[in-house]
């Protein structure tokens, strides 16, 4: 009689726990499994734009990635989430709606970059005959000067791609550093110092080359004046024919303001825009502004040319 009680307990507990991990899966309310439907449509509009055939077969993983976020969206007062879920762009209402403001960082509403759906800007490998000439195109002694950071580097690089770093900031001498560059990827190189590896931003161009550590200043394919997608950190830039957008991380849009800037040493392509509601920190209308150079057949962010060109001595 005993044995048969602690069964049907085991069972009962067994029983509970399933259907309380079946409710916390199922825990987000109809109307956030809507909003997350129209986040989806939006974010798939972004992703065609982007040149991505296929978007359709990402549906799944973007909804199962919402989750969290329309958990979030849940939790939002009453008068947050009724005026999101009433937005026929989600996307871009989080933004027009100001629906992060006064949040903290948990509770705010940060739907899935859509950048893991695309693969724009991919880095083939280079073969060893490309990586060896890449190396041997930078044999020598290299300056590089960051004026806003007041800070000088001199590299002097052998044929086995070894560096030897000296430089200064703010007036100072930095410590004198070694490491080593492997050329494994296009626009990409391996960094290799005191045992560890990083991966930089590398472009060749003119007789000079432009480094960083910082993935998010990049390269671009521009081989059509009038057509072609660059991205800012996070955010791409869509022009075509005088037409200008800019697509956010989330996969909203907003339209833009895209021109040349010519007559310079290199041409300047300039892009202001603006999301409708989104402020600054003093509650004005926030202006966002991107700045990109076009070098040859590429077109490299403005925060990459000002800052990592190095060219010889």
């Amino acid at each position: 009689m005993k044995k048969s009680i602690v069964m049907y307990l085991l069972a009962a507990t067994i029983a509970m726990s399933f259907s309380s991990i079946c409710l916390a899966q199922d825990s987000v309310s109809p109307g956030a499994k809507a909003l997350g439907l129209k986040m989806w449509e939006e974010a798939k509009s972004s992703l065609q734009r982007l040149g991505v055939a296929d978007a359709e077969s990402f549906k799944g993983k973007y909804m199962k990635s919402l989750d969290r976020v329309l958990k979030r969206v849940d939790a939002l007062s009453l008068e947050k989430k009724n005026a999101l879920l009433k937005a026929d762009k989600p996307l871009q209402a989080i933004f027009k709606l100001n629906i992060n403001n006064g949040l903290k960082g948990k509770q705010k509403i940060f739907p899935p970059p859509i950048a893991r759906y695309t693969k724009l800007f991919a880095h083939p490998n280079l073969s060893a005959e490309e990586a060896t000439k890449q190396i041997k195109a930078i044999v020598g002694s290299w300056n590089n000067e960051w004026k806003k950071n007041k800070e000088t580097r001199n590299w002097l690089i052998d044929a086995n791609g070894r560096v030897v770093a000296n430089g200064t900031k703010r007036g100072k001498a930095k410590e004198q550093t070694e490491f080593t560059l492997n050329l494994k990827q296009k626009n990409r190189v391996s960094v290799k110092k005191d045992g560890s590896e990083q991966k930089y931003v590398f472009f060749q161009h003119g007789g000079k080359f432009y480094i960083s550590s910082n993935l998010v200043y990049d390269v671009f394919p521009f081989t059509d004046r009038n057509k072609f997608i660059a991205k800012n950190k996070r955010d791409y830039v869509v022009y075509n024919n005088g037409k200008c957008s800019v697509i956010t991380m989330s996969g909203a849009v907003a339209p833009a303001q895209g021109v040349y800037v010519e007559g310079g040493e290199v041409d300047i392509f300039k892009v202001s825009y603006q999301f409708d509601g989104e402020v600054n920190h003093w509650g004005k209308p926030k202006t966002n502004a991107l700045k990109f150079y076009v070098l040859g057949n590429n077109m490299v962010s403005a925060d990459l040319f000002e800052t990592g060109m190095f060219t010889k001595k």
